[in-house]
């Protein structure tokens, strides 16, 4: 359990397992990008009525279970992982033990392929994600996604509304990755309404944030790392590749498509 004292209840009950995927864990960037949206609340406009939220790679489901948790006003929660290696089977386990907290019944678990991204089926890249097949969890434990369920698009299922955020963090580990990432984001994204919030540890695989840094560029996505407004600047980081021993540090950054610039209230230099 992870306790701040006051202010959110940080309360979310995971276990931890090893995986084939490092979805079996709760990584610092999560617990980081928990204490910037709390941080940030206002600014982000996140506590206002019906919000529609989606977690790419949501491991153990921890950051979930915690909005879920502390900003009543969500509307809708879908936390998704990848189908292979047990990736989501461990998320909906994880979801389901903290089905007794307040609110934690606005959250639905998905499965969510991003080679859809990458191998496309058709050329409607942009339009939406297909959901690898799955079968229906335990009805009194779980909001699993139905067998077979079609896609996940830019459209909540749920609130029949555009995603209002997407979020992740520390999801990048292959070159693979680092290619279906922003094309995932980018298909679920509708165009001056969804804020994209990714946690990152910074110097952790220079050559993979140079590569993700890259296919943000080449897919139309723009991105500006965001400091906590309760909170000094930080000195810059040197850039990838340039320093022998660069020190690792966690940034929230604020990415969005290039034709509509980041949201003012997330200027916070």
């Amino acid at each position: 359990m992870f306790n701040r004292g006051e202010g959110w209840q940080y309360d979310a009950i995971s276990e931890l397992k090893p995986l084939v995927t490092t979805g079996g864990h709760v990584w610092p960037a999560a617990r980081h990008l928990a204490e910037f949206l709390e941080s940030e609340l206002d600014k982000l406009n996140i506590g206002r009525p019906g919000i529609s939220l989606i977690e790419l790679g949501a491991g153990c489901g921890w950051l979930g279970v915690t909005l879920a948790r502390n900003v009543a006003s969500i509307a809708s929660i879908c936390l998704t992982e990848q189908e292979n290696g047990g990736g989501v089977s461990w998320l909906d386990h994880n979801v389901a033990l903290n089905r007794s907290l307040p609110g934690v019944d606005k959250i639905h678990v998905r499965p969510l392929d991003w080679d859809a991204c990458i191998h496309p089926s058709s050329s409607t890249v942009e339009s939406s994600l297909h959901v690898i097949p799955a079968d229906v969890g335990d009805s009194k434990t779980s909001r699993r996604a139905p067998a077979c369920a079609a896609v996940i698009d830019k459209v909540d299922p749920e609130t029949g509304r555009p995603w209002d955020f997407i979020l992740g963090s520390d999801l990048i580990y292959t070159e693979k990755g680092c290619e279906a990432l922003p094309r995932v984001m980018k298909a679920l994204a509708t165009p001056e309404v969804t804020q994209i919030l990714y946690c990152h540890t910074k110097h952790r695989f220079d050559h993979l944030d140079l590569k993700f840094f890259e296919e943000l560029d080449k897919c139309g996505l723009q991105y500006v790392e965001v400091n906590r407004s309760d909170q000094l600047p930080r000195p810059a980081s040197p850039p990838p590749l340039t320093e022998l021993f660069p020190e690792m540090r966690i940034a929230v950054y604020n990415i969005s498509i290039k034709a509509f610039p980041p949201s003012s209230m997330l200027k916070m230099d």
